[in-house]
């Protein structure tokens, strides 16, 4: 049976025989089709599948039952001069009906600026025809303006850009002065407050009142919304350190809307705070299923295993969310922690030098030199930086977090009673890493230490009465039977050989697991114990040697390299060019130069 929210986003296409802005095309495609999947209640159909259609000269019934959608976009691009005209349509699958269209006329050189606001704005066009009865009261804004405002707060959201804070808020407040009625920007502010008060930028005590006040106006609009209960569980859980009381209210929230993907990734965090590993990994998977490039999804599954000592599987996960959300400064600390505990230090340096152009990044990085210092024993490096944050701490000056990390480098420099002032600060100041410091596998030489346990019992966090998981330090040697990994070989053979599934870029480990018959831990401990790769580096040189031999194919001529690039899976630029310069030594115009290819240099 087709859903009623089922929706494939065909490629876009350009009238007339130019083509030259073929990448600009997909592009937007690539753009509409990840606003839709942050929609958890809407079911979208995969770039890789919807490709292999295009609504001219197709027969819509075909297309409904070919990729079984209710719903379909298809949409144009076509450029005169410096202008750039964009038209899409939302269209039903049963009758070929016109159920709804956009379009947009910019200058050229501005079009960057808008792609992300353009595509969510069609995102809430077309969930205004599908939006689910549970949802319907929370309505789009009768005031233009009041939309316009909550869109510019929500792309700067949506970027998890925390030097914008004060430019985001600023919008969703004028939305909210602009029709007090629209309950979609006191969603929004409601999240943006607790994300900011758990990094230290905005006050706490603010932000609970601030979201109690939202949540109340929201609730008498509609109390069956199931973000109330979602923002009462943020508050509980990030402000003021209640998990036990957020669960509650996720679990409210995910009755109301099971397939609420942000809720998921909520309810898998608490439930790792907990100790809870399995369940958290199991509920945290399928957020990712059903919002493959959520912006926090990806993170928040690297992070677990990162607290949990399963680094391999941390440093993958993180890895693709930076791809998503690359101004996000979490997954940069999560990543610069993997690094510099994997004693990686070479690669500190040039992560360090690659990622100092974003926003926030550059002031971390004596913080995170003297991390990498510290793991390395090098005590005359680490500890000024140290001494400078005591200072700045003494004054005021410091935000939350950074308690965490220079607790990580006094106890690496085993200066326990330093370490053990840090610790204390972070909790005082309820600085967000410390929420999962039962389980965080770094405190580990400090678990009999009778100071460390008075001060995780004063923190007011339940301690788990026990741990549901705890991954080995490295795949030895693996551990899975003959017969098993043998069948895992013949699976993996025919999902990648014959159905060719790395060409879908939502590709993640649960679903390949699943093709193989075997679970999540097995497929990965296959990967890595009898392959030695993890499924980042293994999917993606599948993609890489499928780009390779089409670059020589005639009838891939009409491509560019970038088009050649997703076809062959990758989902980004930056993930392509990123994993061509690693396995090649060169970048991909520098090799083709030395082939013979049909792929157009551009």
């Amino acid at each position: 049976m087709i859903s009623r929210y089922s929706i494939a986003v065909l490629p876009f296409t350009e009238p007339g025989p130019e083509r030259d802005h073929t990448f600009l095309s997909d592009g937007f495609t690539m753009e509409i089709i990840h606003a839709l999947s942050r929609y958890s209640f809407l079911h979208v159909t995969s770039r890789y599948s919807s490709s292999k259609f295009s609504a001219a000269g197709t027969d819509i019934l075909y297309i409904r039952n070919k990729l079984q959608v209710a719903w379909m976009v298809d949409g144009n691009l076509s450029t005169s001069e410096d202008v750039v005209s964009i038209t899409a349509q939302l269209i039903r699958t049963d009758d070929g009906s016109l159920a709804g269209s956009f379009r947009e006329v910019v200058e050229f050189s501005k079009l960057t600026e808008i792609q992300d606001i353009f595509a969510s704005s069609i995102a809430l066009q077309i969930k205004s025809n599908v939006e689910p009865a549970p949802i319907s009261q929370n309505r789009r804004s009768v005031h233009p303006e009041a939309m316009e405002e909550y869109m510019k707060g929500q792309y700067f959201l949506n970027q998890l850009d925390s030097s914008q804070w004060r430019a985001m808020m600023q919008h969703f407040e004028r939305s909210i002065s602009l029709d007090p009625t629209y309950s979609r920007p006191m969603v929004a502010l409601c999240h943006s407050y607790a994300w900011l008060s758990s990094i230290g930028v905005v006050d706490p005590v603010k932000a609970r009142k601030e979201i109690d006040r939202l949540v109340s106006l929201i609730f008498t609009q509609n109390h069956q919304i199931s973000d109330v209960y979602q923002l009462q569980a943020e508050k509980q859980f990030w402000i003021e350190w209640k998990p036990v009381q957020a669960l509650e209210n996720i679990l409210t929230a995910l009755e109301l809307n099971p397939s609420n993907s942000s809720a998921l990734v909520m309810k898998g965090l608490i439930l790792a705070s907990m100790g809870r590993i399995d369940e958290s990994l199991n509920v945290l998977f399928q957020a990712e299923r059903l919002d493959p490039y959520g912006e926090n999804v990806k993170y928040c599954i690297g992070v677990v295993h990162r607290y949990t000592g399963d680094f391999d599987k941390a440093y993958e996960y993180i890895t693709q969310s930076l791809e998503i959300s690359p101004n996000w400064l979490a997954p940069y600390f999560s990543m610069m922690e993997v690094l510099c505990i994997q004693h990686q230090f070479g690669e500190v340096e040039k992560f360090i030098e690659k990622s100092r152009s974003v926003p926030g990044f550059a002031e971390m990085i004596p913080v995170f030199r003297g991390l990498a210092a510290a793991y390395a024993a090098k005590k005359e490096e680490a500890l000024p930086v140290v001494k400078s944050f005591t200072n700045s701490s003494q004054k005021g000056a410091i935000i939350a977090p950074l308690y965490y990390y220079l607790g990580l480098i006094c106890l690496h420099l085993e200066l326990k009673v330093e370490t053990i002032h840090w610790i204390k600060k972070g909790l005082q100041f309820r600085a967000s890493p410390f929420l999962f410091i039962h389980i965080d596998s770094t405190w580990e030489p400090l678990q009999t230490d009778l100071q460390f346990i008075e001060l995780k019992q004063r923190s007011g966090l339940p301690e788990p009465l026990s741990i549901t998981y705890r991954p080995p330090a490295k795949y030895q040697k693996s551990r899975l039977s003959s017969e098993l990994a043998r069948n895992i070989q013949h699976n993996l053979k025919e999902a990648l050989e014959e159905k060719q599934v790395f060409m879908d870029p939502k590709l993640s480990l649960a679903d390949l697991a699943e093709m193989c018959n075997v679970s999540v831990n097995q497929l990965s401990q296959y990967l890595n114990g009898n392959l030695g790769k993890n499924f980042y580096d293994f999917i993606n040189r599948n993609r890489l040697d499928h780009f390779l031999g089409n670059a020589r194919k005639h009838e891939f001529k009409t491509l560019s390299i970038l088009g050649l690039a997703y076809e062959s899976g990758f989902n980004s630029k930056t993930t392509f060019n990123t994993y061509f310069n690693k396995e090649m030594k060169m970048t991909p115009r520098e090799f083709l130069k030395g082939t013979d290819h049909y792929i157009q240099d551009k």
